[in-house]
C-alpha cells in the first residue's frame, strides 16, 4: 500500500513530462570558465550531440539505423560529420531500450563513445526503469552487499549488458570484448554518454566496466547530462573510488533548473527553491508527499562524482500568471530537454524525425491513448 501512495506523486511527474513543451526560444548565459580536473567542453557538447542522437527515430526500428548514420554525418553538428556508426543502434526485445557505439574517424589510436537513450515514454519498461525508485537492490558487482542501486537503474543495466547487433549479431559485450589495446599508447579513449534515463544508464555502466576490467583497454571518460541519482551512498562511494583508481573521468552534467537531475536526491531542494518555477498546490503536495515517504523509510540516494552546472535557460513561450499546472510542465519541459542542453553548452542544436508512439505491448492502464495524445 505505501507503494500504491508514492506512485501518485510520480504519475504526475510523468504527467508533467507528456504535456510539456519544448521548443521554446532560450535566453542562455554560458557557464563559467572554471572546469572541474578533466572536463572539457568540446568533449561535453560532443557527448551531448551523441547522446541527443539516441532518439532518432526512436519508435521505428526499421529506418532508425539509417536514420541514425545520415544524422552522424551531419558536419553541422558538434560530432562534425566525424563519428562513423560501429556497432548497433541494439534495440531490447520490447523495444524500449537503445544502444549504439560509434568511432571518430579523425583519431588515431581509435576514440570511441557509447550512446544510451533516454526515457521513450511509448514503454512500460522505460517508465518501470524511471518509477523503479522506491526500492534499492544490491549492485553485485562490488562485492559489497551495502552498495545499492535503484530497481530501475538495476534493470536498465541488465537490459542493455544483452543488447545484440542486428547487423554483425555480436552482442555488445562481444563487440567490447573483441577490441585490442592500441601500440604503443596502450589504451583506447571511450566515452559513455546518454541524457536523462540514459545518463543515469551511463552511470551504471561505467561502473561496471570498470569493475569488470575494461578500464584496461579504454581510457573512459563519462559525460552525463540530465541524469537522476542511481544510488546510494556505499554504491557512490565504489564508484569515485573504482574511477579514481582506473584514472578514469566522470562528468555530470547539468542544467541547474532541470529538476530531473535532482530526482530523487534532491526533492527537498526543489521545494524549497521552487525549480524550474513557482510550483503550484498540487504539485507542491506531491513532490511533499514523495519526499515524506523516501525519509520515512530511510531511502537515500547520492550523486556520483562531482556536478558541473551550465548557465540559466528560461522559456520563451510558456503560459505566465499565476502558478498552474500547464506553466509548470511547460517550465519542466524545456529544461530537460536534449536540445536545451546543447544551448546551453554553445552547441548546434539536433534537427530529426520523432516516429509516432506504437505501443506494441498489451496496455490495460489507458498510458498508450494517453501518449498518443500528448506526445509532441
Amino acid at each position: 500500500m505505501k507503494k500504491f501512495y508514492l506512485l501518485i506523486p510520480v504519475v504526475i511527474l510523468i504527467t508533467i513530462y507528456f504535456v510539456s513543451c519544448s521548443n521554446s526560444p532560450v535566453t542562455s548565459q554560458k557557464a563559467p570558465t572554471s572546469f572541474y580536473e578533466g572536463y572539457n567542453d568540446d568533449e561535453s557538447a560532443a557527448c551531448m550531440t551523441l547522446a541527443s542522437l539516441a532518439y532518432v527515430n526512436e519508435n521505428n526500428p526499421v529506418y532508425m539505423r539509417d536514420s541514425l548514420i545520415v544524422q552522424l554525418s551531419n558536419s553541422n553538428y558538434e560530432t562534425g560529420g566525424n563519428w562513423k556508426l560501429e556497432w548497433g543502434p541494439a534495440l531490447t526485445p520490447d523495444k524500449a531500450n537503445m544502444l549504439y557505439v560509434v568511432k571518430d574517424t579523425l583519431k588515431n589510436p581509435d576514440m570511441y563513445a557509447i550512446a544510451i537513450r533516454g526515457t521513450d515514454w511509448c514503454f512500460l519498461t522505460n517508465i518501470k526503469e524511471d518509477i523503479l525508485v522506491y526500492s534499492m537492490v544490491p549492485y553485485t558487482y562490488s562485492g559489497n552487499v551495502n552498495d545499492s542501486i535503484s530497481e530501475g537503474a538495476s534493470l536498465g543495466l541488465s537490459k542493455i549488458l544483452s543488447l545484440l547487433d542486428p547487423l554483425s549479431h555480436k552482442t555488445f559485450l562481444q563487440y567490447l570484448t573483441a577490441i585490442k589495446r592500441p601500440i604503443p599508447s596502450g589504451k583506447h579513449d571511450l566515452f559513455i554518454t546518454g541524457h536523462s534515463l540514459g545518463g543515469a544508464l551511463a552511470t551504471v555502466l561505467t561502473s561496471w566496466m570498470l569493475d569488470n576490467g575494461m578500464g584496461h583497454v579504454f581510457n573512459i571518460k563519462s559525460y552525463t547530462f540530465a541524469a537522476p541519482t542511481v544510488g546510494n551512498k556505499g554504491y557512490v562511494e565504489h564508484f569515485n573510488s573504482i574511477v579514481n583508481s582506473a584514472g578514469a573521468e566522470s562528468h555530470r552534467v547539468v542544467n541547474p533548473r532541470d529538476i530531473i537531475p535532482r530526482f530523487i536526491s534532491e526533492i527537498d531542494t526543489i521545494l524549497l527553491k521552487q525549480y524550474p518555477t513557482l510550483l503550484p498546490l498540487s504539485i507542491e503536495t506531491a513532490f511533499f508527499a514523495m519526499y515524506s515517504y523516501f525519509t520515512y523509510e530511510g531511502i537515500y540516494y547520492h550523486h556520483v562524482g562531482e556536478v558541473r552546472y551550465l548557465g540559466q535557460a528560461i522559456p520563451g513561450n510558456c503560459p505566465s500568471g499565476s502558478p498552474s499546472f500547464d506553466q509548470y510542465s511547460c517550465w519542466v519541459g524545456f529544461e530537460h530537454d536534449h536540445n536545451t542542453y546543447l544551448r546551453l553548452l554553445n552547441a548546434p542544436e539536433t534537427n530529426f524525425y520523432y516516429a509516432p508512439c506504437e505501443m506494441e505491448q498489451p496496455d490495460t492502464t489507458g498510458l498508450s491513448s494517453f501518449i498518443k495524445t500528448h506526445r509532441k
